[in-house]
C-alpha cells in the first residue's frame, strides 16, 4: 500500500481513481506548487507527466474518454505570487499526454 502524500512525501493537489488506477496531479509541497503527475501503479506512485506550470488550488475529474480533467486553481512562476486560473488542462494516462482542454477567457 502507497504511503499518502507525493513520491517526496508531499501532499497531493487532485487525485482522481481512473479504472483502478490513482493519478494525482500538482497540488502544495513545502516549497510552494507542484508541477508533477504522478499514477499509482503495482503499488508505487511514479512520476507520469509535468504541467505546463506548478499548479495548486485546483479540481480534478474523470472524463467519459478517460482524461482526467484539470481545472481552475493558481500557477505560481519563479516563485512568486499564485495567478488565479480559468483553464483546464486534459491529462491522458494511457499516453501520459498533457493538453489544453478549455483555454482562459
Amino acid at each position: 500500500q502507497a504511503a499518502p502524500g507525493g513520491a517526496d512525501g508531499t501532499a497531493r493537489g487532485g487525485e482522481v481513481h481512473v479504472r483502478r488506477t490513482i493519478v494525482t496531479i500538482g497540488g502544495t509541497t513545502s516549497s510552494g506548487f507542484s508541477d508533477t503527475i504522478e499514477v499509482l501503479r503495482d503499488g508505487a506512485f511514479r512520476k507520469a507527466a509535468t504541467l505546463p506550470d506548478p499548479r495548486g488550488w485546483h479540481a480534478c475529474a474523470r472524463g467519459g474518454d478517460g482524461r482526467v480533467y484539470v481545472a481552475g486553481g493558481a500557477i505560481r512562476r519563479g516563485g512568486g505570487s499564485p495567478t488565479p486560473r480559468s483553464d483546464v488542462l486534459a491529462f491522458d494516462p494511457r499516453t501520459n499526454a498533457v493538453t489544453e482542454a478549455a483555454a482562459s477567457p
